[in-house]
């Protein structure tokens, strides 16, 4: 019988330190606030919205900006009197 109860106090000892264990890596209500701000799909798909729309309005708006180009053209030939000839436009 003495068995038996050294038996129970022994896994009684193991489950209150289990219980300790866990207990420590309980989270505070602000941290479960930022881990489903973090990971809820609707507010996921909400970010990537704004940053959608961000990105269409600074597409839109660098029409708005000037554009600037430039072109360059040269030849070089040679008449049939070996007299060369550049042309730039």
């Amino acid at each position: 019988m003495k068995q038996l109860g050294f038996l129970f106090v022994a896994c009684l000892l193991c489950s209150v330190l289990t219980i300790r264990a866990v207990a420590e890596d309980t989270l505070t209500w602000e941290d479960c606030i930022k881990e489903a701000l973090k990971n809820h799909p609707d507010l996921i798909s909400g970010k990537e919205k704004v940053k959608q729309t961000e990105a269409d309005r600074d597409i839109t708006s660098s029409a708005r900006v000037p554009q600037v180009t430039s072109e360059m053209n040269g030849r070089r030939s040679k008449a049939a009197t070996q007299t060369e000839t550049d042309t730039y436009s």
